[in-house]
C-alpha cells in the first residue's frame, strides 16, 4: 500500500516540477524520502528540485550520498559532472560525465552535457563530435539541437544556427529557449531589432523567470534608448581596485578633499542609483518592458516608493513645512542615505554581505539615535555614513 501511495506522490512530484514549483515538490520529497529512502527515484527528484531552486551544495549533498549508495547509478554520476558545471570546475565536470557515460555510451541527455563542457571550454571540434554522435542517436532532441545551435553561433555560422533553431521550433513552437535563441539570432541583424525585441518578449511571457530571456530584452532596449543604457550601465555597479600602497596613500591624502569629491560621489549615486529605480518603478506600469523587472526590481520599487509615501505624508500633514537651515539639512541628509542605502540592500548576493550590511545599518541607526537633537551632526552623519557604505558597497569591500 506504501510503494502505491508513493507512487501517486511520485507522479504528483513530477507534475509539480513541470509546472517548476521546485519548492513544493521538495517539500512533498522530503517527507516521503523517510519512509522510503532507498527509492532512488525520490532522490533523483530532490537533486533537480535543489538544482531548479538554485540551492548547489544541498544538491551537491544529496548526490554525494547517492553515489554511496547506488554507485553505479549513471544519473548521480551526470548530476554530480552538472554540479561541477555550474561551479565552473570543468575538470571534475569532465571526470564525472565519463564516468556516468561508462554505464550508458548512448545516452543523449549524457552526450549533450559533455558537449556543452567542451564549448564552454572553447573546444569546438570536440564539442562536435560529441554532438554529432548525441544526434546521429536521437536527431529530435531538444537539448542536442540547442546545443548545435550553440556551436554554430560560436564558429560564426549564423545560417547553420538558423537551421537548428528552425528545427528546435518546429518539433516545440512553445519552447521559451528556442524562441530566446531566435531573439538572440535576430539582434545580429540590426534591421530586425523590433522583431527581437517582441521575441525575446515572447519567450519572457512563457518564463517569466528566464534571467536570460531577461538580459536579451534588455540588450535589444539598451541598444534603442541611451537613457536606458546609462542607467542599467550605471546603476548599483562594482569596481575593481587592487590595494597598492601608493592607492592607500592616494586615499588618505585624498580624504582631506572629501567635502569635493564626496559631493560628486553623492551626486553620481543620487543620479544612477536613484534614477535606475525610478526608471523601474516607471516601468511596472508598461505593459510590455514590466517583464524587464525581477523580483528584486520590484522589491526595491516598493521601497523607493514607500520612502516618497512617507515623505508626501509628512509633507500633507505640514510636520516639515517650514523646516529651515539645519534641520532641512539634516531631514534631507537622513532622507537620502536611508532610502539609497535602504534600496541597495536587494542587490546583495552572499549571506555574509547581508550580515554585513545588517550590522551596518545597525551602527548607522545608533549614531541616528544618539544624535537626533543635533541637526548639524545628524545630517552631516548621514552623509559620512552614505558615502561610507557607497564606497564598500561599489569596491565590494563588504557588501556583496
Amino acid at each position: 500500500m506504501t510503494g502505491e501511495n508513493n507512487f501517486g506522490k511520485l507522479q504528483k512530484v513530477e507534475q509539480l516540477m513541470q509546472l517548476k514549483r521546485f519548492k513544493d515538490a521538495k517539500e512533498m520529497i522530503i517527507e516521503i524520502i523517510p519512509a522510503d529512502y532507498l527509492n532512488d527515484h525520490f532522490l533523483h527528484q530532490l537533486v533537480e528540485c535543489h538544482f531548479g531552486l538554485e540551492e548547489l551544495e544541498k544538491a551537491k549533498k544529496v548526490i554525494e550520498s547517492a553515489i554511496g549508495m547506488y554507485p553505479e547509478d549513471s544519473y548521480f554520476l551526470a548530476q554530480y559532472s552538472v554540479y561541477f558545471y555550474e561551479k565552473e570546475d570543468y575538470k571534475n565536470a569532465i571526470q564525472y560525465i565519463r564516468e556516468a557515460l561508462k554505464f550508458e555510451p548512448k545516452n543523449v541527455s549524457y552526450l549533450s552535457h559533455f558537449g556543452s563542457i567542451h564549448l564552454n571550454l572553447g573546444n569546438l571540434s570536440r564539442a562536435e563530435q560529441t554532438l554529432d554522435l548525441a544526434e546521429q542517436i536521437d536527431p529530435v532532441d531538444l537539448r542536442v539541437i540547442a546545443e548545435k545551435a550553440r556551436l554554430a553561433f560560436l564558429k560564426n555560422d549564423i545560417s547553420e544556427a538558423n537551421v537548428y533553431i528552425n528545427k528546435g521550433l518546429e518539433i516545440d513552437p512553445n519552447n521559451s529557449h528556442f524562441i530566446l535563441l531566435k531573439s538572440n539570432l535576430l539582434t545580429t541583424d540590426k534591421t530586425k531589432m523590433k522583431e527581437a525585441e517582441a521575441t525575446a518578449i515572447q519567450a519572457l511571457s512563457m518564463d517569466p523567470s528566464n534571467e536570460v530571456a531577461r538580459h536579451t530584452l534588455l540588450n535589444v532596449l539598451k541598444n534603442k534608448n541611451r537613457l536606458l543604457r546609462f542607467f542599467v550601465g550605471n546603476a548599483f555597479g562594482h569596481y575593481q581596485m587592487e590595494w597598492t600602497f601608493w592607492r592607500v596613500l592616494i586615499f588618505i591624502v585624498a580624504w582631506k578633499g572629501v567635502l569635493l569629491w564626496g559631493g560628486f560621489a553623492i551626486l553620481y549615486m543620487l543620479i544612477t542609483w536613484y534614477g535606475g529605480v525610478l526608471f523601474n518603478s516607471i516601468t511596472r506600469l508598461h505593459k510590455k518592458y514590466k517583464l524587464l523587472l525581477n523580483q528584486n526590481d520590484i522589491n526595491q520599487s516598493n521601497f523607493f516608493i514607500g520612502v516618497h509615501v512617507i515623505l508626501l505624508l509628512l509633507l500633507g500633514s505640514r510636520m516639515i513645512v517650514g523646516l529651515e537651515g539645519e534641520n532641512l539639512f539634516a531631514l534631507i541628509s537622513l532622507t537620502l542615505a536611508i532610502m539609497l542605502i535602504g534600496i541597495s540592500y536587494f542587490e546583495l548576493e552572499e549571506k555574509e554581505g547581508k550580515i554585513a550590511y545588517f550590522c551596518f545599518v545597525g551602527l548607522f541607526g545608533l549614531v541616528i539615535y544618539g544624535f537626533h537633537k543635533e541637526a548639524m551632526i545628524l545630517g552631516g552623519c548621514s552623509i559620512f555614513f552614505l558615502l561610507l557604505y557607497g564606497f564598500l558597497f561599489s569596491f565590494r569591500v563588504l557588501f556583496k
